[in-house]
């Protein structure tokens, strides 16, 4: 099967002896804690009143859209490394300018 995929040659920049050392070092700072006590956080864009950019339609049939919405969310979550603790999503949205 032929898949359509993005071209990225970030994986090719570090060298694999660099890589590895990290690892390593990770995991002993790691054997320190508590799985409990681990926590990893990650932002993410959540596009707000978005529309799709594609469409089923009828063969030669048209298919126009809209604007495309730009009100996008940051959305950061946080959970620990046993899953027993995710902490709730906190959502940065577009902020409002009060003039006096």
């Amino acid at each position: 099967m032929i898949g359509c995929r993005q071209i990225s040659g970030e994986s090719a920049k570090v060298p694999t002896a660099t890589t590895e050392e990290w690892k390593h070092r990770l995991l002993t700072i790691i054997d320190e804690y508590d799985e409990n006590d681990i926590y990893n956080a990650d932002k993410t864009a959540l596009l707000f009143k978005a529309i799709p950019d594609r469409s089923l339609v009828l063969h030669k049939e048209g298919c126009k859209g809209g604007k495309r919405s730009k009100e996008p969310f940051t959305v950061l979550l946080c959970y620990n490394w046993s899953g027993s603790d995710n902490l709730k999503p906190l959502v940065i949205g577009k902020s409002l300018w009060i003039t006096l």
